[in-house]
């Protein structure tokens, strides 16, 4: 199975997540567009606008695609072009503190916004409705992969989740069936039910900011996922090999908003996580003080130790409301 996308809903499903409280690992912002500090002569960034789609014919422009590296004060970082642009080149600094003066340069200085102080976004019913909200995902064809930086681990056909959200909160929770999980024609399963290959989870949800750059939507978010250690009793077994697979870390993955602002009111959610070889395509994300964090999903599989995993599941699915309720996303 090629690497796609993997669905909100199956983001959710990804592998027993629960609890609110974010990883404490510390990590820098990501690799996005950021508003350029200016030197003594104007702007120095090479793109127009705040999504870094349209450049400037001279390095006059107010943005730069950038990854942070070093927080020198307040909101201002040090920054490595990305990619390096040159001759000429867009950055002022030959070093990454950008301490050492050179033009066209590798290294710049960003500045970078912390999320608005009204906290995380929330998952509110729309006028008239009554808690609890139900959002339904069913599909008997979808596909899966498990994989760490070794290459695929374990595969599967077929998902159901269910999501509950009781209050109006960037918060809910979640209970998901893969289905038919294995490696090759052998049925691998948690559950008890070997001919399925079923592996079940349960766990949260949690929305949280996920680049403070800005678009034309607004700022991006995401979904955090907090991961219950898959181990003893409830770790992924493969009867016939002996294979043994555990999990635990965090995961996160992309909403897809586009064209929507708080007040659309929503009848369902989607979103895409890439990732290929073990490796997903968003770890970075905002907690709730505006404190940049990095989610990590590991899984020990024939190997002494855990090692970096991503769950990759095909396509775009859309996770839709029960009793024809609908909702708002507020705060982004």
């Amino acid at each position: 199975m090629k690497p796609t996308g993997i669905s909100v809903v199956a983001m959710v499903a990804a592998f027993a997540f629960c609890g609110v409280a974010a990883s404490t690992s510390s990590a820098n912002p990501p690799l996005a567009c950021y508003k350029a500090e200016h030197d003594e002569f104007g702007a120095t960034g090479n793109y127009k606008n705040a999504t870094c789609t349209e450049k400037t014919a001279v390095l006059k422009g107010e943005y730069v695609l950038a990854e942070p590296l070093l927080l020198m004060k307040e909101d201002l970082w040090c920054a490595k072009i990305n990619p390096v642009v040159g001759p000429p080149g867009t950055g002022q600094y030959e070093n990454s503190t950008c301490t050492t003066k050179k033009e066209n340069g590798e290294y710049t200085e960003v500045i970078v916004q912390p999320p608005p102080s009204t906290g995380l976004p929330d998952i509110s019913l729309a006028l008239g409705g009554v808690y609890p909200l139900h959002l339904n995902f069913s599909s008997e064809t979808v596909k899966m992969m498990l994989e760490n930086t070794f290459g695929g681990v374990l595969d599967g056909e077929g998902l159901h989740v269910l999501y509950l959200i009781s209050e109006s909160t960037a918060l809910g929770t979640y209970r998901a069936t893969f289905s038919r999980v294995g490696r090759g024609t052998e049925k691998c399963f948690n559950t008890g039910v070997e001919e399925r290959g079923e592996v079940l989870t349960e766990g949260s949800f949690h929305i949280v900011y996920t680049s403070l750059a800005g678009s034309a939507q607004g700022l991006q978010l995401g979904t955090l996922y907090l991961l219950k250690e898959l181990t003893g009793p409830t770790e992924i077994i493969c009867p016939v090999s002996g294979d043994r697979v555990k999990m635990k870390g965090s995961l996160i993955g992309s909403l897809n908003l586009s064209g929507t602002t708080e007040a659309t009111q929503l009848t369902g959610i989607k979103g895409v996580l890439n990732g290929t070889e073990g490796k997903p395509a968003i770890r970075a994300y905002w907690n709730d003080a505006g404190t940049a964090l990095l989610a990590k999903l590991q899984n020990n599989f024939e190997a002494p130790g855990f090692e970096e995993a991503n769950l990759v599941v095909e396509g775009e699915s859309e996770a839709t409301a029960l009793e024809g309720k609908m909702f708002v996303l507020t705060n982004r």
